[in-house]
């Protein structure tokens, strides 16, 4: 299997290395290769992000220091240098109530509406925003219940169902006929997993869901969640 050192998406670009040495020889090559091209790299949008690191390292594009980061936005994505996805949940929770909140007048304090409508209005509008890329998300059962307390609070907003009233979860779900936010995950987890195993072999998706490590290897105590280790776990339930 090759060593994946880039990963290219129409005019964004992640590059991956071990060494600070590495890192800025890959960087010189790549400046090269797009004034060869005429293109332009966009200084201020370009980050160094390092992770487990003793002595920081300084990467520069001509007279050009790059910022170092410790978390960055890639194709609408945080990506953190600690490897969590709290941020990332932060801003989509926080993008999905605005969007929520935005509907209120107009759809779910409508009485012209229907349920049914409303509740497509939300899976376009609200829960797009929500689940955005979470098909490959690692999540912990934690955060998962984090997005599950969102999903079922604003259906009772839009189903008018008061705390009050003590309705029981699997009763909104019915109601909303919509599957659980566990489920949801796991389908769109599956999706995307059978999309991978079905390409050709030698793209990236298929080469980073099957590779290993090419130097060191995973820590005995408590190593973090890998995708493939969600997929296990959705697997066995």
């Amino acid at each position: 299997m090759p060593l994946i050192r880039e990963m290219l998406f129409v005019d964004d670009v992640a590059l991956a290395v071990h060494s600070e040495e590495a890192f800025q020889q890959l960087i010189d090559r790549f400046v090269y290769a797009c004034n060869e091209c005429g293109l332009t790299i966009s200084l201020n949008k370009t980050n160094v992000m390092v992770k487990d690191v003793s002595n920081v390292p300084c990467i520069s594009i001509a007279d050009h220091t790059v910022e170092m980061v410790n978390d960055f936005t890639y194709l609408g994505s945080i990506i953190s240098n600690n490897l969590s996805l709290d941020a990332e949940l932060n801003t989509r929770i926080e993008k999905a109530a605005r969007a929520l909140a935005c509907l209120t007048k107009r759809a779910w304090s409508n009485n012209m509406l229907t349920i049914n409508t409303n509740i497509r209005i939300y899976q376009a509008c609200v829960l797009s925003i929500l689940l955005y890329c979470s098909e490959t998300w690692a999540l912990y059962m934690h955060q998962e219940h984090r997005l599950n307390a969102f999903y079922l609070r604003s259906l009772r907003k839009i189903l008018s169902i008061m705390w009050q009233g003590r309705v029981p979860n699997k009763h909104v779900l019915a109601k909303a006929n919509l599957p659980s936010m566990f489920t949801i995950l796991s389908q769109r987890r599956r999706h995307w997993l059978g999309h991978v195993i079905r390409i050709q072999g030698g793209r990236i998706l298929k080469d980073i869901l099957y590779g290993e490590l090419s130097a060191s290897s995973r820590p005995t105590d408590r190593p973090h969640l890998r995708f493939k280790d969600v997929c296990k776990r959705n697997l066995k339930s």
